[in-house]
Formats: C-alpha cells, structure tokens, sequence
C-alpha cells in the first residue's frame, strides 16, 4: 500500500518525523495502543489552521467500514478524497468562542438586562479537505479549517477512532506565531481548550 494525493502546504515537518519514527519502531509493531497524532499549524497569512492527522492504516479501514457500512480497501477506492473527507468532518471540530471567556458572564449579564443583544457564543470551523498520504504504517490525511480568526480562543473536540477503542488517545499539537501546545482528547474529555498548557515565547526555526 501506497498511495496519497495531497495540496501542499507548511507542515511542523520535525515532530511528523519524531512520530513517523515512533509509529515505525518494532515497539508498535503489534499495535498495542490506540493513538492517533494531529499537528495543527495557524496560518496567519491564510487565516486558517493547517493540519495534519495520522492514523493507523487498520483503524482507519475499520473505521470507513463502519461509516460507510460496506466493505472498504484502502488500495482499491475509486473516491477515498470523499470518504475520508466524511471521515474527518464527522470526528474532528474546531471551535472558536465569539466572546472571550473572561468577559462571558459580563456579556451575558448585559443581554439579559436588555443592554447588548445576545450573540451566538461559538462559531464552528470549515473543514478544506487537502489530501492525504497512506502506506502500510501510516496514514496521513491532510486538510484545513476555515472560518474563524482567534485560535488563542480556540477549542478542539478530535473523537476520531472513538467508536473503535474506548482506550483510545488522540495527540494534538497545536503552533502558532510563537505558542506551542500540546493536548490529549480521550472519550471521557473529548473537547479541549488549544491554549491548554500552552507555552509562550517559543522561538522557532
């Protein structure tokens, strides 16, 4: 297996390396965990995140199977760009608050009191569908989120392989300007805050 067809675009090219290492190591051989790698890239210039998301080939087929309820080969489909679109629209969100957190209850305050109209309190990103790349080890699917415009209020909700394995444990790292993060959604806390122990003044190369 490998195939792949992908619009290029600036990806944190050191840590898919670490990962790639990682996932290829004898060590994962058998598969014994259930994990999932997303790097995730705020493009100022373009507005929206770039990301990239890595999943084990064998969920990924599974995973297809039980969305499209019908046999699936990864090597075989004439429509992947589709599936695998579907694919990451149903599992993986990104989610900006209208209303800083801190100013919420003093804007909620106000609405009811009949001083400011109400707003909707989020707004939910557009998935771009980039591409992917898919060999025996790994597969690669990329894409962009569009339509929001503050990441630092930002939150992320990545349920995908969920339905497989309620062990399963999906990385998030997050970049922008000079923030860096790292989150873990799980399906007992399946939305995180990208800010979630974020770390500033990070210079990068």
């Amino acid at each position: 297996m490998n195939v792949g067809r992908h619009k290029q675009f600036q990806k944190p090219v050191l840590s898919m390396l670490t990962w790639t290492l990682i996932f290829a190591s004898p060590a994962f051989a058998s598969h014994p965990y259930h994990v999932s790698l997303t790097e995730m890239e705020w493009n100022e210039q373009s507005g929206k995140f770039e990301v990239a998301l890595c999943v084990w080939p064998a969920d990924l087929e599974q995973a297809l199977r039980l969305q499209e309820g019908r046999p699936i080969d990864l090597d075989a489909e004439t429509d992947l760009d589709d599936l695998l679109t579907r694919f990451v629209e149903s599992g993986f969100q990104v989610t900006q608050e209208n209303v800083a957190p801190e100013h919420k209850q003093v804007v909620t305050a106000l609405a009811a009191a009949g001083l400011v109209i109400s707003v909707a309190e989020k707004k939910t990103g557009r998935i771009q569908w980039a591409g992917y790349e898919i060999n025996n080890k790994e597969a690669w699917l990329y894409f962009e989120v569009a339509g929001l415009n503050n990441p630092e209020h930002c939150q992320i909700e990545n349920h995908v392989m969920f339905e497989l394995n309620d062990d399963q444990m999906n990385h998030v790292n997050f970049t922008a300007a000079s923030i860096m993060s790292n989150v873990v959604c799980t399906p007992d806390q399946r939305r995180k805050s990208l800010m979630e122990g974020a770390v500033r003044g990070v210079v990068r190369y």
